[in-house]
């Protein structure tokens, strides 16, 4: 699609849907993007960063208070602890993908903790 001017200029749809079956793509076709989300949300967010709408550096908890009683799962030994966070989630961390925000199919050992807390960081 091209835009110009508030006006659609160039509307068109290319490829197949199902080429097996030689079913052309429409324009309103719908399909999964998968990983490029990431990409989509952190231009965005860079965006509003630009706009001084929020900070790289603000603790996430400031829109997810979710986050805010967050425990860190810390192996001592061969035992796993949940111990007190030492500083907040940013979205730097979130968008360079260093925040440590994991699952249970990532890391196995730690499945009980993740049906147990609602938010669990892996400190590595």
């Amino acid at each position: 699609m091209i835009w110009h001017d508030g006006k659609i200029v160039y509307e068109k749809a290319y490829g197949w849907k199902d080429a097996a079956h030689e079913v052309k793509m429409p324009l309103d076709g719908i399909f999964r993007i998968a990983s490029q989300t990431k990409l989509i949300v952190s231009i965005a967010a860079l965006q509003l960063i630009e706009k001084n709408k929020f900070s790289l550096d603000a603790p996430i908890e400031n829109w997810l208070p979710q986050f805010s009683n967050q425990k860190v799962a810390e192996k001592n030994g061969t035992d796993i602890q949940l111990t007190e966070r030492r500083r907040s989630i940013t979205l730097r961390h979130l968008l360079s993908h260093s925040s440590g925000i994991s699952s249970a199919d990532e890391w196995p050992q730690f499945e009980t903790l993740f049906h147990s807390r609602s938010s669990v960081t892996i400190d590595q």
